[in-house]
């Protein structure tokens, strides 16, 4: 059977700004990442239907982490589906969907990934609250 990990946050900012936010490169180094032990040192992305993406992680013993994929659809303000392989946190691909939508006062965000431990859904909590900080500075 396989396993996904299904997590939503609602954000008071408009499906545009989290879409955008969720490819800005800039922004990706801010929040991806989620907690104060590692870093993103890297992001190259060519965030269309097609393109690929690279994100370099530096762990605190200084291991470089790599999180790449093939963006399958990209759709804004409201979708982005990609394959996601990271080697060092998970055997072979997994397919994310973000699905943004427009709530009163704001946006919903829903990221679904399948092939993974549940576990990781405590990451990507933690993930979309540093998300919702950014969005705010």
């Amino acid at each position: 059977m396989k396993k996904s990990v299904h997590v939503t946050h609602i954000y008071p900012e408009a499906p545009e700004a989290v879409f955008d936010a969720c490819l800005d490169p800039q922004k990706i180094k801010e929040w991806f990442i989620g907690n104060k032990d590692s870093e993103v040192v890297s992001v190259d992305m060519k965030p269309e239907t097609g393109g690929t993406f690279s994100i370099i992680e530096s762990t605190s013993e200084k291991k470089l982490v790599e999180h790449s994929g093939k963006y399958l659809y990209v759709s804004r303000p409201n979708w982005i589906v990609f394959t996601l392989e990271v080697p060092e946190y998970f055997e072979g691909t997994s397919e994310v969907s973000i699905n943004v939508r427009k709530e009163k006062g704001g946006s919903l965000l829903i990221y679904h990934q399948t092939g993974v431990d549940p576990s990781l859904g405590t990451q990507w909590k933690r993930k979309m609250g540093q998300l919702e900080k950014v969005l705010a500075a």
